[in-house]
């Protein structure tokens, strides 16, 4: 949980900034953030700002500033809350609803992923959790919070590199709205691109589910396998042999995140199976239900 000696620094600045700032230069950033939003390169270093703490009189009147701020007031409320859309045949947008805010569960799949180095979600579609924690907490985490360089947080969605490089679109479409954030130099020069490079350090990489892809890489901090049940792979437990060693490497995360399909795969036999013998060291959250 946030302390309180943090959020008073939050209160103070009004917002947390990334870069080293004098006084008198956030007291004008704070006098002009309407008019001049846009202009200054800073972004909120808090990730979300309905998580801060209120239970007491103090941590509601600190939170209530914070949120004042908006939306500068939090990293994802700076690069805009999630939206469902409805598109037509040509995949042209119909129809686009208001921002939407996360909801308890989301934001306890974080907390669940960050408190442990072998993590599971049997997740269902539209739940939440690649949006939440593949994409948005990999970019704040990666981009703004990462400051050692060359960490790296390797995405994989498939035996495909193109399934994988969807995930990394989808950071890029939330990173191109806070542009100064990329390494200069490095900006991505395609929207579906397999490496992202932080200004802080920090690199998010899409790779296919191959063995020799996760041994390619050192200084990694999380490893994001997504979909499996879908990867339609003869033997997919060397992929997972190959990335639990970065736990061991580099003190990486390990995140399985998919929707079950079958009793099958690793998925299955190492990690959600129904079997008393087998024990399974992963951190399991199940969002629908009995594996079908």
């Amino acid at each position: 949980m946030t302390s309180l000696a943090s959020l008073k620094q939050v209160k103070d600045g009004g917002i947390s900034l990334i870069y080293p700032r004098t006084a008198a230069l956030i007291d004008a950033e704070k006098k002009k953030r309407e008019k001049y939003n846009e202009k200054f390169p800073f972004v909120p270093a808090l990730e979300y700002c309905h998580n801060l703490p209120e239970s007491t009189k103090e941590e509601k009147k600190i939170k209530e500033d914070v949120m004042s701020c908006h939306p500068n007031c939090c990293f994802n409320h700076r690069v805009g809350m999630p939206t469902i859309t409805y598109e037509d045949i040509e995949k042209q947008i119909q129809w686009e609803s208001e921002p939407i805010e996360f909801s308890a569960y989301e934001e306890e799949m974080v907390n669940e992923y960050e408190s442990t180095h072998f993590f599971a979600e049997n997740k269902c579609r539209g739940a939440g959790a690649s949006e939440r924690i593949t994409v948005r907490h990999m970019a704040y985490k990666y981009f703004v919070e990462n400051r050692t360089q060359e960490r790296k947080c390797l995405i994989c969605g498939s035996i495909s590199i193109t399934i994988s490089k969807n995930f990394t679109h989808r950071i890029k479409l939330i990173l191109d709205k806070v542009p100064f954030l990329y390494k200069k130099g490095m900006e991505p020069n395609s929207d579906f691109p397999r490496e992202l490079h932080a200004a802080q350090g920090g690199q998010i990489i899409a790779i296919p589910a191959e063995e020799d892809a996760f041994r390619s890489y050192d200084k990694v901090g999380d490893v994001i396998l997504e979909e499996v049940s879908s990867w339609d792979k003869e033997d997919d437990e060397p992929v997972l042999k190959a990335a639990e060693p970065h736990v061991f490497k580099s003190n990486a995360r390990i995140g399985n995140l998919t929707t079950p399909k079958g009793k099958q795969g690793y998925y299955w036999n190492k990690i959600f199976t129904d079997d008393p013998d087998v024990k399974t060291k992963y951190k399991n959250t199940i969002q629908t239900g009995d594996v079908s």
